[in-house]
């Protein structure tokens, strides 16, 4: 964008005098559009507030139609002032509207700035590549976030360290949807839920950890009452060497209460788990009297997989 003579000039548009409508209608989306929008010099009535626009494509006149100045300048400034406010956003407040994140330090920074508390609205988090996380990501306290790929594409998220992909803690709550999660191979689970929550929905895999897919559990060490849950809608958990979804509850004394459950309602999971392993599919394991762990299968399809 350049102004020439008191022209403005957008790539090869050029306009005689600058006319906002116009202006939204070149910078969103028709920037590849050969053509050049002109005002008439004179004026077109005996009120000279009033001027012509001609859009035209090579000699032909593809629309004419009259404006008022006055209006033009209004949403000039108007126009140019969103434009200020735009650039000013965080790249991780653009992430939230969908606009595809495509490596690990903007998909921390997304994390870190959602502000959604309500698991029917979450904050929505889109990944438009294929990247490596070089780190675990700790959903923020108590917040709400779906993450998942950008229309039109099925991403595949890896990772570098031997660390969780997702920790999800104090009352937050994680919903994967259309999005793989590949472990790589490394010995560290895919999804921490301590004192969280999980949602899995259709298109999301955790694949391929030699640990666990998803490790579900509480304790009162922190002396707080809290809830843990997974609730699976879809998807699939497959290829996991240390089983699919392990449940454990340690460390409970005192008054304080713990629930924790699994819910599986649809997907798939298989293939986890090994014959000497102790957790195969589901895993459910409850070691005192001050808390439940709770297995709901309404769904899904749990089979082919092993344990000792």
């Amino acid at each position: 964008i350049k102004f020439i003579c008191g022209r403005l000039q957008i790539q090869n548009i050029v306009y005689q005098w600058f006319d906002p409508i116009l202006f939204i209608k070149q910078v969103f989306g028709q920037f590849g559009q050969k053509r050049a929008f002109c005002m008439a010099l004179a004026p077109t009535s005996q009120d000279d507030k009033i001027y012509t626009i001609e859009e035209r494509e090579g000699d032909n006149m593809i629309k004419k139609e009259n404006r008022h100045h006055r209006l033009a300048y209004g949403l000039t400034i108007g126009i140019l002032a969103v434009c200020m406010a735009l650039t000013l956003l965080p790249t991780a407040a653009l992430a939230e509207n969908g606009a595809g994140i495509q490596n690990y330090s903007d998909l921390s920074d997304a994390f870190q700035n959602a502000n959604s508390t309500d698991p029917a609205a979450p904050t929505v988090i889109k990944i438009s590549s294929d990247f490596a996380l070089t780190d675990s990501i700790t959903l923020p306290e108590s917040k709400c976030i779906k993450l998942t790929s950008a229309d039109g594409s099925a991403c595949t998220l890896t990772r570098t360290s031997n660390k969780a992909f997702f920790n999800s803690t104090g009352g937050s709550t994680l919903i994967l949807e259309n999005i793989t999660l590949d472990g790589s191979s490394q010995s560290e689970v895919l999804v921490d839920v301590y004192a969280g929550h999980l949602v899995i929905e259709n298109g999301a895999v955790l694949q391929n950890s030699a640990s666990r897919a998803i490790d579900v559990s509480v304790s009162n060490k922190d002396n707080a009452n809290s809830t843990t849950s997974v609730v699976m809608n879809g998807g699939k958990i497959c290829n996991n060497t240390g089983g699919g979804i392990y449940m454990n509850i340690t460390f409970m004394t005192g008054s304080v209460q713990q629930a924790l459950s699994v819910t599986i309602n649809g997907g798939e999971i298989t293939g986890n788990g090994t014959e000497t392993g102790s957790c195969g599919g589901i895993y459910a394991r409850e070691m005192v009297d001050k808390a439940t762990a709770q297995v709901t299968i309404a769904g899904g399809e749990i089979s082919g997989n092993k344990a000792k």
